[in-house]
């Protein structure tokens, strides 16, 4: 189904991504939020900050499910346009419905393509939750692939921090065991403020004060850079908190 031409843009994209902005959602980012009162929530998707999509999803007492999964590229309409607010009565049917419990996460997550961010309004169309500004007990979690050095910065209060990111073959043989990476986004500073990864690990800052979380690369490895490509099989749902 995806034959060798799609393979090659995938790897494109995926290993020479250089920036990763949880106001700004690509393949391997994801932000995750909690909405404790229950009701409808009417979510509008933006791909490079132009709205053009709206899906819904109720929070419901009585319902078992704990995460519940968005994929903003896939609810994508074909043919972009301004959307009618699901929030009123006369757009309701053309959403989307899904359900989640109110102990549960809703899981914002990009299967192909950059640039998404979200809005979600309660049923009185207040604004209670904007990736672009994460809130106290948000995460946003990610997966860093290539091999490097990263700065990660919280733009909202100037902390900052770094990552390094390695990959050996001995090291390679035991991906799927490694263990999730967290990191606490306090007011002003990262805790841990420096971070060692293997390409793959999962990546998780637990927002204890608002901010917007960016990474960006600053020294690749020369040595290290292409091995990643070859595990791309194994590592393709690396990204998933829910495998973690």
């Amino acid at each position: 189904m995806w034959g060798n031409k799609m393979h090659s843009k995938v790897h494109l994209q995926l290993f020479n991504t250089s920036i990763f902005d949880s106001g700004s959602l690509s393949m391997t980012t994801m932000v995750l939020r909690q909405f404790h009162a229950s009701g409808r929530y009417c979510v509008t998707i933006f791909e490079n900050g132009r709205a053009y999509k709206n899906v819904e999803f109720d929070v419901d007492e009585k319902v078992e499910k704990m995460q519940l999964d968005i994929d903003l590229a896939r609810t994508a309409p074909d043919h972009r346009r301004h959307p009618d607010c699901c929030c009123h009565e006369k757009a309701k049917k053309k959403c989307l419905a899904h359900s989640v419990s109110p102990k549960g996460y809703v899981l914002f997550h990009v299967s192909s393509g950059k640039g998404y961010s979200v809005k979600v309004a309660d049923k009185e169309g207040k604004t209670v939750f904007d990736s672009a500004r994460l809130e106290s007990g948000d995460l946003f979690a990610l997966s860093l692939l290539e091999p490097a050095a990263y700065v990660m910065t919280n733009t909202v209060d100037s902390a900052s921090g770094e990552i390094h990111v390695s990959l050996s073959p001995e090291v390679a043989k035991s991906l799927k065991t490694l263990e999730t990476c967290f990191i606490e986004v306090t007011p002003k500073k990262f805790e841990p403020s420096q971070v060692k990864l293997v390409s793959s690990q999962g990546l998780v800052f637990r927002m204890k004060t608002p901010g917007r979380i960016v990474i960006k690369k600053a020294t690749p490895s020369p040595k290290e850079t292409a091995r990643p490509l070859t595990h791309w099989q194994n590592l393709q749902g690396a990204a998933s908190l829910k495998q973690r």
